[in-house]
Order: C-alpha cells, then sequence, then structure tokens
C-alpha cells in the first residue's frame, strides 16, 4: 500500500481539530443551558403583571400592552378607596380614617353598628357623632320633655318650638301648641278669662283672679262676665268697672 502523501496528511489533522472544535462548543452550550437543580422561587407577581408574563409568549406585543392596560383602569383608585362606603379588605389594608371590622373596612366616626369601635351599635333613635351614640334631636311640633331634646333648642307647652314661648299677659297667651299651628309660637286671646299657666286658658272661674282685667267672676254659674260701665244695674262692687255699686247701680 502505498504511504499517505504530506498534503493527505495535513488534510486528515485540519478536520480533526475543526470536528474536536465543534465538539467543544457542543459541550459549552449544553452546559449553558442545563437546567438549575436549585431554580430560584418565583416572587408573586401582581395581577395584572402576572396575566401578562403568562401570554408574553403566546400573544404580540401590543396584546399585551393592552391587557396590562384595561388591567390598570378598572382597579379602584385611593379615592374610592378611601370613600366612607364599607369595602371589603385585609385586616389592617382599610383607608386611612377607617377600620376594618369583621373584614369590613368602616367609619366607626359615623357607623350605627360600629360606633367608636367594632360592635358598638347604637340604639333606636340615636346617631353616631364622632364616635358617640347621641340622642337624635327632635324637629317642631313633636312632643317633647326638655329643650335639650328639640333641633331648636326650645321646647314649650310639651312640644319643640321654633322660639322660646311661653306667656300671659292680661288673658292674652302665647302658647306653641294650638290646633293648626303647632311648633310655632303664636298669641291667642282668653276672651274674659285669665291664663290658668303659661300654657293655657281658664274655662270657668271660682273668683275673680280667674277672670281677665275687664271681667268678674259671676259664682252663679261659674262664669267670666264683663264689668258693667257706671250706671249700669248692679249687685256687687266687682260688677262694675269703677268697682262701686251703689243702690244696685254701678257709680
Amino acid at each position: 500500500m502505498m504511504a499517505p502523501s504530506k498534503w493527505q496528511h495535513s488534510r486528515s489533522c485540519r478536520w480533526a481539530l475543526i470536528f474536536s472544535f465543534v465538539l467543544g462548543l457542543t459541550a459549552v452550550a449544553c452546559a449553558q443551558t442545563k437546567p438549575s437543580d436549585n431554580p430560584p422561587t418565583p416572587t408573586q407577581a401582581e395581577p395584572s403583571t402576572r396575566k401578562v408574563e403568562l401570554l408574553r409568549d403566546r400573544l404580540p406585543l401590543e396584546h399585551i400592552q393592552s391587557i396590562a392596560a384595561n388591567e390598570q383602569d378598572s382597579a379602584p383608585s385611593r379615592q374610592e378607596l378611601d370613600q366612607n362606603s364599607p369595602v371589603i379588605v385585609a385586616a389592617g389594608k382599610c383607608p386611612t380614617g377607617q377600620t376594618s371590622c369583621s373584614g369590613v373596612c368602616t367609619n366607626t366616626s359615623t357607623s350605627l353598628q360600629n360606633c367608636g369601635s367594632c360592635g358598638h351599635a347604637c340604639g333606636t333613635g340615636t346617631s353616631c357623632v364622632n364616635g358617640a351614640c347621641v340622642q337624635n334631636l327632635l324637629a317642631n311640633g313633636t312632643s317633647c320633655q326638655t329643650s335639650s331634646q328639640c333641633s331648636s333648642g326650645s321646647c314649650a307647652q310639651g312640644v319643640c318650638c321654633n322660639t322660646s314661648c311661653g306667656s300671659c299677659s292680661n288673658g292674652t297667651l302665647q302658647a306653641c301648641n294650638f290646633t293648626g299651628n303647632v311648633g310655632t309660637c303664636a298669641a291667642v286671646s282668653c276672651g274674659a278669662y285669665a291664663c290658668s299657666s303659661n300654657s293655657a286658658c281658664f274655662t270657668n272661674c271660682s273668683n275673680d283672679t280667674n277672670c281677665n282685667a275687664s271681667s268678674y267672676c259671676n259664682l252663679t254659674n261659674s262664669v267670666c262676665m264683663p264689668k258693667s260701665p257706671s250706671g249700669a244695674p248692679c249687685t256687687v262692687n266687682n260688677q262694675c268697672m269703677s268697682g262701686s255699686c251703689v243702690t244696685n247701680a254701678c257709680r
């Protein structure tokens, strides 16, 4: 057999070097792409970011950007969360000024069921004001016992009145409980009678003090009667405007 020439020997060496070089590159590539024995633990992504990551390899870039924008637009704003309406959130995550009561964000300054603290409910007829249960103030015309119960600050003749009311002067009564005008202070004449108090007129008499200054008490029928002028017939002095009855005539 003829020995290989120098040219053939050189060509064989070159192919051997090329083959070795390719094998080396393949080994390096395999080493770089080999999965790690301890892959890093993925961090929890925000909902919108997580969706984008899951779809990144499946959708065009413009679709991914559109999904992220929609997620951002649909998320509640800080201003919306800060409103007084209940928002269900994890404990400790309520907006400023609200407290988590059983997982519901609550304004304990105004909540009837959680006034001042979770679970502290206000009773009927009360309101929660600055975290305290207070009695509701009554409107004019509503029955009352004290002025502190009324929104106007005045309780007169047993009803809340638009102003301080209740006086009597010479048979003219000022009161807040007149029919058709309850809740508004008004004046009414007691006629021939005096005021029985600062809330009513006498309706009969037992003496002259039950009548106004221009009337007297007729003891025969317990009715206040107008006093008579001079010359009018009389039997007693109190029947006369002058206060003098002489020989059965007012003088």
